[in-house]
């Protein structure tokens, strides 16, 4: 189930949204019973000045005006409230009748800021305590000035011209239970932690349903792949509501599907190519020892059926191993071992053995090399390029035609180029020669001596050997050109060589 990319958007999301639902109920929280606090303080301090200015100086005494008639708040049996009062000697002057014998912490702040202490009542509930020091109120007193400190400012309330040296300070404090403000936070919290689950919940199943939904492309790929075979690779896959995210999948599996059908009708289509080569040659071995079968013969006669049917296995072994490099090379890059070559040599010692072979004396032979030119490259697979490229120019020449054969160095590198006149090559045609099993004559009337495979062996190893070859109609001349980089010749102080043959 977590391979499954739903649930993992799901899972992903929900869990995302769960933490920060979290982080946000949780400061919310912070924030509200933060303020429920300070409200339940300012009722404290609110209660602590109403009581402060019923507790009065005479003389040397003080005067707690609602110890004797105690307020309903202090007097009640359910959630009463506390209060007690102490002297500048710590002597407790009024307490609640409630509180017994116990006390209250002695909390000494100030009117413009209370000490505030949370405490376990009497009876064991939580509470909250707040409490001041003060100067109580003496009558007969007369406001003259405030004094600067406010410290002293809310000490010495009242400053008149009576001497009071003898006012004491008075500690007052109030308590009552938190039971409300706990079950309002209680309450906070689970509306919080109610509304966060309720909300978790709802983006799941809409998160859910606009998965599913927005999957459903992938689902109608997934079955348009799953109907695809062999016989069928020239389908195309259509996904017309697809978000553009998939677009680019769907185009590169309908490009995919194109390049294995070609890769596909190649196959058929050398397989076929294949059968027509190699059944031209056993035709020849069957026909000619068919012949030589039909009645007796001299020995010379023999010889000659031999030496044709051997001929024709060279021819074939000649194809085969053609099949053999390509398929070796399909297979990847070879290793290669790298030399400097002298171009110009390779050129003139390779048409030598080429001459000497298929004896063309009608020829005519121009040459155009600069033979300081020396390339870096494989040796061996060098000359199978150029042996293949100078057989296949001779092998089409039209008789008493010419070939040309140049070399040149450009800023992009070294270029070799083989003209033979007598092209039979359409010029449409042109971009189809290095195909395997192609041939220009359609009649293929040189079946068993050419299989069409020499430019396309020579295509593959240029492209091994970084080079570049292509092919062109100049003049009705066919024109091959191959090209290797600038980085992989070498210069060399020589003579031109400018020989005609």
């Amino acid at each position: 189930m977590m391979r499954s990319l739903r649930w993992r958007l799901i899972l992903g999301i929900s869990v995302t949204t769960m933490l920060v639902l979290l982080i946000a109920n949780t400061s919310i929280y912070l924030l509200l019973s933060q303020r429920v606090r300070a409200e339940f303080d300012a009722a404290l301090t609110t209660r602590l000045g109403s009581l402060d200015t019923l507790i009065e100086q005479t003389d040397e005494s003080i005067v707690v005006h609602f110890d004797d008639r105690p307020m309903p708040e202090f007097t009640r049996s359910w959630r009463p409230e506390y209060f007690q009062v102490w002297d500048d000697r710590n002597a407790v002057i009024a307490r609640s009748r409630r509180l017994g014998e116990s006390d209250l912490p002695q909390l000494r702040g100030t009117r413009h800021t209370p000490s505030f202490q949370n405490l376990q009542l009497k009876d064991g509930r939580s509470g909250r305590a707040a409490g001041i020091q003060f100067l109580p109120h003496v009558k007969g007193e007369q406001i003259l000035e405030q004094p600067e400190d406010p410290a002293m400012r809310d000490r010495l309330e009242d400053i008149d011209e009576v001497d009071f040296t003898n006012r004491h300070l008075v500690t007052l404090v109030v308590a009552r239970d938190t039971r409300d403000l706990d079950q309002t936070l209680t309450r906070l919290i689970w509306v919080l932690l109610m509304s966060g689950a309720a909300a978790t919940i709802a983006i799941c199943g809409i998160l859910s349903w606009l998965v599913t939904q927005h999957m459903h492309p992938l689902h109608s790929l997934s079955r348009q792949i799953d109907r695809v075979n062999e016989s069928q690779l020239d389908a195309q896959f259509e996904l017309p509501d697809a978000p553009a995210e998939l677009q680019p999948v769907v185009h590169q599996l309908n490009e995919l599907l194109m390049r294995l059908d070609a890769a596909f009708l190649r196959e058929k289509t050398l397989t076929a190519n294949i059968a027509h080569e190699l059944r031209t040659p056993l035709a020849g071995i069957r026909t000619t020892l068919e012949v030589a079968d039909r009645r007796n013969r001299d020995v010379e006669e023999y010889r000659h059926c031999i030496r044709r049917c051997l001929a024709i296995c060279h021819e074939t072994e000649a194809v085969v191993s053609t099949l053999l490099a390509l398929a070796r090379g399909d297979c990847g890059p070879p290793e290669e071992c790298e030399d400097f070559v002298d171009v110009s040599h390779v050129l003139q010692t390779t048409w030598q053995q080429i001459t000497e072979i298929q004896n063309r004396p009608d020829l005519l032979v121009s040459w155009n090399c600069d033979d300081r030119l020396v390339l870096r490259t494989d040796p061996n697979r060098f000359r199978v390029v150029i042996c293949n490229l100078l057989n296949n120019a001779a092998s089409y020449t039209n008789a008493d035609g010419d070939l040309r054969i140049h070399t040149s160095l450009r800023d992009d590198g070294l270029c070799i180029q083989i003209i033979n006149s007598g092209c039979a090559v359409p010029a449409e045609q042109v971009s189809q020669v290095f195909e395997r099993f192609w041939r220009g004559d359609r009649a293929r009337a040189a079946t068993g001596i050419h299989a069409g495979l020499g430019l396309a062996l020579c295509k593959q190893i240029v492209g091994f050997l970084s080079g570049q070859i292509s092919a062109g109609i100049e003049s009705g001349r066919f024109l091959v050109t191959l090209s290797f980089p600038r980085e992989h010749v070498e210069v060399l102080e020589s003579t031109d060589c400018g020989l005609t043959s």
